[in-house]
Order: C-alpha cells, then sequence, then structure tokens
C-alpha cells in the first residue's frame, strides 16, 4: 500500500481517534549495507504487492482484536 493512500484513509479520523495500526516498511527488513545480501526497491515494491494481493492478510490478527475486543466489551444496559 502507498503512503498516499494509507494519508487519504486516515484523514477522515479526528487525531485524537485511538486506532489499531501495524504497519513494515522495507528499513525492517533489509540488511545492514555491509551484508552480502541487499533488498532493492523494486524487490521491496513486488513483496509489497505479493502482500496485498494475499487473500486475506489480517485474518489472524482481526481474529485476535475481535477476541480482544469481545473480552473487553460491557453489556449495554441502554437497550
Amino acid at each position: 500500500m502507498r503512503v498516499k493512500d494509507i494519508l487519504e484513509a486516515l484523514s477522515k479520523y479526528s487525531p485524537e481517534d485511538n486506532l489499531i495500526v501495524i504497519y513494515w516498511d522495507k528499513s525492517h527488513f533489509d540488511w545492514d549495507e555491509n551484508d552480502e545480501y541487499t533488498l532493492t526497491n523494486e524487490a521491496w515494491d513486488e513483496v509489497c504487492e505479493e502482500f496485498e494481493g494475499w487473500v486475506d492478510p489480517g485474518k489472524e490478527i482481526g481474529e485476535w482484536i475481535a477476541d480482544a475486543v469481545g473480552e473487553k466489551a460491557e453489556i449495554n444496559d441502554s437497550i
């Protein structure tokens, strides 16, 4: 996902809203410049495209959040 797409998605929220956000950038996975391996920008772009094409990349994360929300939810006395 491009940063511009993330910024657009976030623009509908107040700066005071709480969100759960997980992100990785190339630096999280790149090797030291003195290492025998390197991660090119092109290779990182391919990894990002593959991730976006994954059937449901957030399913496990989403399930964990749903479980945590279920544990923290309170009974609505107004019903």
